[in-house]
C-alpha cells in the first residue's frame, strides 16, 4: 500500500441499513430516485441493501484497498475485540435496541457478512478513497452519508482535517450531506463540530442540527444536516 497503512489500522465493524434510515433521519421512499455515498463504509451493509431496494449508492473507503476477504477476516477479530473492550464501558450506551453486547455484536455481524458478499458480487459499488481527497467529480451524488468518523474520532483527527474532509464531501455531493454522530467516543461534544458547522455556512449553504429516532452511544442524537446552496 503506498500510503503505508496495513490491515490492522483499520477497524471493520459495520452497521445496517435500518441502523442507517434512523441515524440520519431518512425516507426509504426519497432514496429511490437519488444516487447516494456512504463515506466511509466500512463493512457497513447499507449500499448492499440500498442496491437491494432499487436505490442507487456507492460505498467509498480507505480499507477497500484490501481484499473482502481479508476485511471479513479482520472484522470477526474486530468484533470479538470490540465485545471485550465494551464490558467495562457499558453505561456509556442506550441497550433498548440491542439487549446486550451479544444482541450488538448479532447486529454487526449481519452488516458485516452482507457487506462483503456484496463487495465480492459487485465490486464497482466499492471505491477505495482515503479523506480528504474523494475520487468523485463535483455534485457526483445527489445524498452523501457520513457516519460514525468525522467528529466521533476527535482525538485521532485535528481541526483541520475535519474542515478538509467537510470541504471534501460537500464537493461530490448536489443536494446535501447528513453526518452522524456530533460528538466524540467519550459523549463529549467535538471540538471540530463548531468550525465544520460554521465553514459551511461561510460557504453559503444552509445548516441544521436534527434530532433522530436513533440513540446507541449516549448523547449521540442528533445529526448534521447541510444543504447545499
Amino acid at each position: 500500500m503506498s500510503r503505508g497503512m496495513v490491515l490492522e489500522d483499520v477497524v471493520c465493524i459495520g452497521r445496517t441499513f435500518h441502523e442507517y434510515v434512523r441515524m440520519f433521519a431518512l425516507n426509504e421512499a426519497d432514496l429511490i430516485n437519488q444516487t447516494v455515498l456512504d463515506c466511509p463504509a466500512g463493512v457497513c451493509s447499507f449500499t448492499a441493501e440500498a442496491a437491494a431496494k432499487g436505490i442507487h449508492a456507492v460505498a467509498s473507503d480507505v480499507a477497500y484497498a484490501f481484499t473482502a476477504e481479508d476485511l471479513h477476516a479482520k472484522g470477526l477479530i474486530d468484533l470479538e475485540t470490540i465485545k471485550e473492550a465494551m464490558l467495562p464501558t457499558q453505561d456509556r450506551y442506550v441497550w433498548t435496541e440491542y439487549g446486550n453486547i451479544e444482541g450488538l455484536a448479532k447486529e454487526r455481524m449481519t452488516a458485516l457478512k452482507t457487506a462483503i458478499a456484496d463487495r465480492l458480487a459487485y465490486p464497482a459499488r466499492y471505491i477505495e478513497a482515503t479523506l480528504p481527497h474523494l475520487p468523485f467529480s463535483d455534485e457526483h451524488f445527489d445524498l452523501v452519508l457520513s457516519a460514525h468518523f468525522l467528529f466521533l474520532y476527535d482525538d485521532h483527527f485535528d481541526v483541520t482535517f475535519h474542515t478538509r474532509s467537510l470541504e471534501e464531501l460537500l464537493r461530490v455531493c448536489r443536494k446535501e450531506l447528513r453526518i452522524y454522530p456530533l460528538v466524540g467516543l467519550h459523549g463529549k461534544a467535538s471540538k471540530s463540530f463548531e468550525p465544520c458547522k460554521q465553514l459551511a455556512i461561510a460557504l453559503g449553504h444552509k445548516v441544521t442540527i436534527e434530532p433522530v429516532p436513533y440513540e446507541f452511544l449516549k448523547g449521540a442524537t442528533s445529526m448534521m444536516r447541510i444543504q447545499k446552496r
